[in-house]
C-alpha cells in the first residue's frame, strides 16, 4: 500500500488519544510514503518516525506556457483549503485584497 501525504492538521496539529493512535496506525499500514513537499517530509519523520520519498511538483513548461507574452490583464490564483487554517489561506486572502485594492483600474 502507497500513502500519498499532502499535508494536513494530523502533521501540525496535536491530536486527541484515540485519534492519535488512529493516524498512527493509518500511517504505519502504507508500505510506500510519498508526499510532494519538505515540510510534510519532516513532519511525518519527526511526529511519527515515518520515512516518506519526496517527489517534488513541477510543470513541464514546453507543454504548459502562455499562448502569448501579452499581459493585458493581471491574474493572482490561489488554490487551497478553506479548512487547513495551517496552509494560511487567510493570509492569501489579505494579499489578494490588498493587491486588488492597490491596483484598481481609474474609472
Amino acid at each position: 500500500m502507497v500513502h500519498f501525504e499532502q499535508g494536513d492538521f494530523h502533521l501540525y496539529d496535536e491530536l486527541s488519544g484515540d485519534l492519535k493512535d488512529l493516524v498512527e496506525t493509518s500511517l504505519g499500514a502504507a508500505d510506500w510514503t510519498i508526499t510532494v513537499g519538505q515540510a510534510a517530509e519532516n513532519a511525518l519523520s519527526d511526529r511519527y518516525g515515518v520515512f516518506a520519498h519526496r517527489i517534488a511538483n513541477a510543470v513541464d513548461t514546453e507543454l504548459f506556457h502562455p499562448l502569448s507574452t501579452r499581459r493585458d490583464a493581471t491574474s493572482v490564483v490561489f488554490v487551497g483549503w478553506d479548512g487547513a487554517a495551517f496552509k494560511s489561506i487567510d493570509t492569501a486572502r489579505r494579499v489578494a485584497a490588498g493587491l486588488a485594492a492597490s491596483h484598481r483600474e481609474p474609472r
